[in-house]
């Protein structure tokens, strides 16, 4: 079945009372597009069915998307409303909020982090919306009483676990007034709200860059030699896989395949198996007999809030070497980068996809930056088999790739 371009956001398409809006799932850039068909007070995505009679991955073309609100608007199956349910005048906001959230809980299309993240949305408004909020009508929502509601977010004092401390985050405040913003916005869809959204200042974030350091193979190595226990595993997995931060947290021993040496992976791409190598097949195996040889559980043994600490320890080990520092991330860079390196015609596009869980052009567009620079380094090498991507490019020491010419590796 066609689908519709990653390249470029199709047009909005529109029939009558009726318009389907192209969307991607949120922090997936490289996704492809799908259709969100809106009409009253419901929204679904349109579920196109192949041959076989299976679901098509919500995806179609203009022309059948076309078609679709075309029959939608035979069958009857959409209508305005003549008037909201409740006016504005007899709404709070805490009961926009439960009427908002009933109707997202209803939607066809919401998998289940996406119903997660509702239940997270609805504890914010409950612990630091409904205080200051929750029993004004929405008539009396104005510019003055919702600066005030941030002003005391920003200033009030809070405990945790018997600590005191002086406001909240500016991300935070940030987040809990989208959850504010997005109610309101459903509220004026339905025509439940008398006014927009007055505008208010949030506070600013400051003081936090990220780091788009990719390190070159040589400071990767020494950094992950400075590391011990589990954090040495993480580091070797990041890598020589160039597995998501996901993938590795969610990584169990049933996922390795000791014989056939790989790893199954699986992330917010699906799942993929890629090859381990004798340099992390040892590496594994030492951590395995270490373990008490086990057969359930992570590989990792941490919790993933625990796991995501090691950023914190790649700047420290960075730091003790006089190395610059890098996050996890960069591991990821690292390996993308080497790959493209070496060209379409070593590795070639659909291999590359295989092993890093994403497009080439996103690869060339994201995750080719080395220190600032947009291009990889110019390297050709000549390799047995390209298909085994990172762990024939692994321990300079020990690779069984041979650079012949251009910067490092």
């Amino acid at each position: 079945m066609p689908t519709t371009s990653r390249k470029k956001k199709p047009d909005r398409i529109k029939v009558g009372p009726l318009s389907a809006h192209p969307r991607k799932p949120p922090g997936k850039r490289d996704a492809r597009w799908y259709w969100q068909v809106i009409y009253y007070d419901e929204r679904t995505q349109l579920s196109a069915r192949g041959a076989d009679g299976k679901p098509a991955h919500r995806r179609g073309t203009p022309a059948e998307i076309k078609a679709h609100l075309n029959t939608l608007l035979e069958q009857g199956g959409w209508k305005r409303p003549t008037q909201p349910a409740l006016v504005a005048a007899e709404l709070t906001m805490d009961q926009l909020c439960k009427l908002w959230l009933a109707h997202e809980k209803k939607r066809r299309d919401l998998g289940k982090a996406s119903a997660k993240t509702y239940e997270n949305r609805y504890r914010w408004w409950k612990n630091h919306v409904s205080p200051g909020l929750g029993a004004v009508p929405l008539h009396a929502i104005d510019q003055e009483r919702l600066q005030d509601w941030v002003d005391a977010l920003s200033t009030g004092r809070r405990e945790i676990r018997g600590r005191a401390f002086d406001g909240y985050a500016p991300r935070s405040i940030i987040n809990y007034f989208r959850v504010v913003r997005r109610a309101w916005k459903w509220g004026t869809q339905q025509g439940h709200t008398p006014h927009p959204l007055p505008h208010v200042e949030l506070p600013k974030v400051d003081g936090y860059v990220y780091n788009h350091t990719t390190p070159t193979l040589a400071d990767a190595y020494a950094v992950i030699e400075q590391l011990r226990g589990h954090w040495r595993v993480a580091g070797r997995l990041y890598l020589l896989t160039g597995a998501r931060f996901g993938e590795i947290a969610s990584l169990t021993w049933s996922d390795w395949d000791r014989a056939e040496q790989t790893l199954t992976l699986t992330g917010k791409r699906g799942t993929r198996v890629v090859p381990t190598g004798a340099e992390l097949q040892r590496e594994l195996l030492e951590w395995w007999v270490r373990c008490g040889q086990p057969t359930t559980g992570t590989v990792l043994r941490v919790p993933r809030t625990t796991l995501k600490t090691l950023g914190k320890h790649l700047v420290e080990a960075s730091a003790a070497i006089h190395v610059a520092p890098f996050s996890p991330q960069g591991f990821r860079r690292l390996a993308s980068t080497r790959l493209i390196a070496l060209g379409p015609e070593k590795v070639p596009v659909k291999e590359y996809e295989a092993a890093m869980g994403h497009s080439y052009e996103m690869g060339l567009k994201t995750y080719s930056f080395r220190n600032g620079q947009l291009e990889p380094p110019r390297l050709t090498f000549r390799c047995p088999s390209p298909v085994k991507m990172l762990v024939k490019l692994g321990d300079p020491e020990t690779s069984t790739c041979r650079r012949v010419s251009g910067g490092s590796s």
